[in-house]
């Protein structure tokens, strides 16, 4: 729901395994204090949105085993924080 896109505080979010389906919105870059996003063996399908440039807190992004596909933003790059990335056994 749109709605957790407004819990500004949170900083970790963690919802693998519970299958959930749909694409990773765009809105995901108002969660500017994340740290760790943990979306692992779920059925997101699409691609990581431009807007994960955004959160420059991140540290730990896991999205591996979904339906995600093409490229990787560029804006990835700018996730200096960032110490652990999978996307293995996407498309």
């Amino acid at each position: 729901p749109e709605e957790i896109f407004k819990l500004e505080c949170l900083t970790r979010l963690v919802c693998g395994g519970n299958m959930l389906k749909g694409t990773i919105s765009p809105l995901f870059g108002r969660l500017t204090n994340l740290k760790a996003f943990d979306a692992r063996v779920d059925q997101f399908r699409g691609a990581i949105p431009e807007s994960i440039g955004n959160l420059t807190a991140l540290e730990y992004l896991d999205v591996s085993w979904n339906d995600l596909r093409g490229a990787l933003p560029s804006t990835i790059g700018g996730l200096t924080s960032l110490v652990y990335f999978d996307v293995s056994q996407n498309e």
